[in-house]
């Protein structure tokens, strides 16, 4: 199924360190069209774990790594990996 949305674009903006100068931005009137796709995309994370002796208080471990990406069973590189 494929729908439509009409949308305009007045301005971007640079990501944080991003240095304008380092590049010739020159925008272009015209129309983008977005397709899905179908890809079968496998993202593996590995929850941080930690040992502590328990002291009676309640105690967590947050963040997790993204240990591999494939994209229709394809290694993929395109995606950060590391812990976060």
């Amino acid at each position: 199924m494929r729908s439509a949305v009409p949308a305009t674009i007045d301005e971007y903006g640079l990501k944080g360190n991003t240095k304008a100068e380092n590049y010739n931005i020159t925008t272009k009137p015209g129309t983008l069209e977005v397709t899905a796709s179908h890809a079968v995309v496998v993202v593996k994370i590995e929850g941080n774990k930690d040992s502590q002796k328990y002291n009676g208080s309640e105690q967590s471990v947050s963040g997790y790594e993204v240990t591999g990406v494939t994209v229709d069973g394809q290694e993929s590189t395109l995606y950060p990996r590391g812990r976060n």
